[in-house]
């Protein structure tokens, strides 16, 4: 983990503090920052030196990086009307998340012909689905590419599948001008890796020398801010899979980073959805665990991923990058019966971690059969063969659960076989550690404010997150959060280089009824490259600094 220890940065916690009490007509309530403390000082200079090691490794590879944007999503949380892609980082540039994603890889292209004396063309794949397709493309051709060569950008598209409108799994549908139309939406994120085995050829990248891929998803403008940081780690710890997390507050709607075992089996890094976490606590009657701030010990999953491209082209040769599905029905009431919504069978990206597993598995295995208690189950809970962990509850980033408990009562599995590290398979061999994990599967974890600001809520949704003190995720706290990165990195870089730096106190603002802070707009453009150039550059012409 990353973390920068003054009190207003250490996760992000005064991003939306004691908001819950702020009466909506008092706007022009503040706070003042804390003064910097000089143990506080050593402390982020020796996390900024870190940052910035792994950062550099990473830039060296700036040629070697091949871009996922995943973007099919609806939105139908925002109650927008067109694709998210459209939507503005920030009223100061009016750049939309389209413009600024290509932006950043034209400034990539421009910084390796400076430094590296060679032209090319970065790679830019980019996920659609029916709903989508026609207005990116449009988008897209309407504004030239944004500087980018239309043969760059590679534009796949999910099919859209059925839905169903309550637990009996009835089919949805609209009656409209005597025809009944069958309800469709799209299948999740998790199609991108059946799509790219299918459309995009990954050894010819190999052979032009691309070594890794970044995923990031539609409305986040923080993601690319921090590649380089993520690759390095990625580089240095030869990770072939590398989730980039942030701490989370119990509640939040994304996915819990944690260590998953059953019968034996063990997968130290994987992602648990939000909704299927929350039930294995509630099955259990057990509560996330949190710090004294209030902060789960169970890292939050941003959807920034990076894989190594060959360890991820030799698992999707062997299985086509089909992931697990699940479905995430919201209900209109407490029976459960009936959905808001028409919900649909989904699939995550992020579950291609389950195919390391598989495969793994299947390899540990002297005659390459799995044991015949099968894998893991996806929620963490038992299957036939097996009992979950007796608090049920996986332990953040892969170590040991918090009590050291081993299986609930010990109990054998089905075939009265020890629940051992080094239990013996169906033929009566044994399985080393159960299924060894051959594939590095790793975390790096920042605050919140460097990497992590989505746009997910309507503005009624967004002022519930907030009286709940969780962070809203709409389009006013992700051009806040904006804002707020950059404010904090250039105050870092003054800290680390030692200038005179005044950040003034930032004071809460509502919009649409959601209350939020309101940094001081500054802009950091993509052609800055990465946070490395940015402190170089202050090191060497700024006395003092103030916002």
């Amino acid at each position: 983990p990353f973390y920068f220890n003054r009190d207003n940065f250490k996760k992000g916690k005064k991003h939306y503090k004691e908001l819950n009490e702020i009466c909506p007509k008092k706007c022009k309530t503040e706070y003042e920052n804390n003064e910097i403390e000089g143990d506080n000082i050593e402390l982020n200079i020796s996390s900024i030196e870190k940052f910035l090691y792994y950062e550099k490794i990473g830039l060296e590879y700036i040629d070697k990086v091949c871009f996922i944007l995943l973007a099919g999503g609806l939105g139908e949380r925002l109650n927008y009307n067109d694709i998210k892609l459209k939507l503005l980082t920030s009223i100061i540039s009016e750049k939309s998340y389209i413009e600024y994603y290509c932006n950043y890889l034209k400034s990539f292209q421009d910084f390796i012909k400076k430094h590296k004396n060679k032209e090319m063309d970065i790679p830019f794949i980019i996920m659609l689905s029916d709903d989508t397709y026609e207005s990116t493309v449009n988008f897209l051709e309407d504004n030239n590419y944004f500087s980018l060569k239309k043969k760059q950008i590679y534009l796949l598209k999910q099919r859209n599948v059925l839905c169903f409108k309550n637990n009996k799994s009835h089919l949805d549908y609209i009656y409209k001008n005597n025809t009944f139309y069958l309800s469709k939406k799209p299948h999740g994120h998790g199609d991108i890796h059946t799509l790219i085995k299918k459309h995009i050829h990954l050894d010819d990248f190999i052979q032009k020398g691309y070594n890794y891929l970044y995923f990031f998803q539609d409305t986040n403008a923080l993601a690319i801010k921090v590649l380089f940081v993520c690759l390095g780690v990625s580089i240095e710890k030869q990770l072939h899979m590398n989730f980039l997390a942030i701490s989370r507050k119990p509640g939040e709607e994304i996915g819990t980073i944690c260590k998953l075992t059953n019968c034996g089996k063990t997968i130290d890094v994987v992602n648990i959805e939000y909704n299927i976490f929350e039930s294995i606590l509630k099955n259990i009657s057990k509560k996330d665990l949190v710090d004294k701030d209030g902060w789960s010990l169970y890292s939050g999953n941003t959807n920034s991923l990076i894989f190594e491209i060959r360890k991820y082209n030799e698992i999707l040769k062997k299985t086509n990058g089909i992931v697990p599905e699940y479905i995430n029905p919201k209900y209109s009431d407490d029976t459960k019966q009936n959905f808001v919504s028409p919900a649909r069978i989904e699939c995550m990206m992020q579950d291609f971690v389950y195919l390391y597993f598989s495969q793994n598995c299947s390899q540990s295995n002297e005659n390459g059969q799995t044991n015949k208690n099968g894998q893991a189950n996806k929620n963490g809970q038992a299957n036939e063969n097996g009992q979950a962990n007796e608090n049920g509850q996986a332990n953040k980033n892969g170590q040991t659960n918090k009590n050291d408990q081993t299986n609930k009562n010990d109990q054998a599995n089905k075939n009265d076989q020890a629940n051992e590290n080094d239990q013996a398979n169906e033929n009566g061999q044994t399985n080393k550690n159960e299924c060894e994990n051959s594939s590095k599967v790793g975390v790096t974890e920042l605050n919140r404010f460097l990497c992590f600001s989505a746009v997910k809520n309507n503005k009624i949704n967004a002022k519930k997150k907030i009286q709940n003190n969780i962070h809203p995720e709409c389009i006013y706290s992700a051009e806040a959060d904006l804002y707020y990165s950059n404010c904090a990195f250039i105050e870092l870089a003054c800290i680390y280089n030692k200038k005179n730096n005044n950040l003034e106190k930032m004071g809460i603002q509502i919009l649409n009824g959601t209350p939020y802070i309101m940094p001081p707009k500054v802009l950091i453009e993509p052609h800055w490259v990465s946070i490395f150039i940015i402190y170089k550059e202050i090191y060497t012409s700024l006395c003092s600094f103030h916002i």
